[in-house]
């Protein structure tokens, strides 16, 4: 796998607001986060990406030892 600057193994979830996008998807806290729209990004680019309202993003996961897919919808919460 490539070196990416700024990456580190250890991007996780650490709260998910209940009824929301992260929710809906079954995001859980201590997820992992391996790789958004196929890519492995800094923890920098992946918040921007993963807070954009305005974007659906396919996000692999590590729980357990397992690596999940998950679609995620994003929203403004209310």
């Amino acid at each position: 796998r490539p070196a990416i600057a700024g990456w580190t193994e250890n991007v996780r979830v650490r709260s998910v607001i209940a009824e929301s996008p992260a929710a809906e998807a079954d995001i859980r806290v201590g997820d992992r986060i391996v790789s958004v729209d196929g890519r492995e990004h800094s923890l920098e680019e992946a918040r921007r990406l993963l807070n954009d309202v305005f974007r659906t993003s396919d996000l692999v996961i590590e729980r357990q030892g397992a690596r999940l897919k998950k679609h995620l919808t994003q929203r403004r919460l209310l």
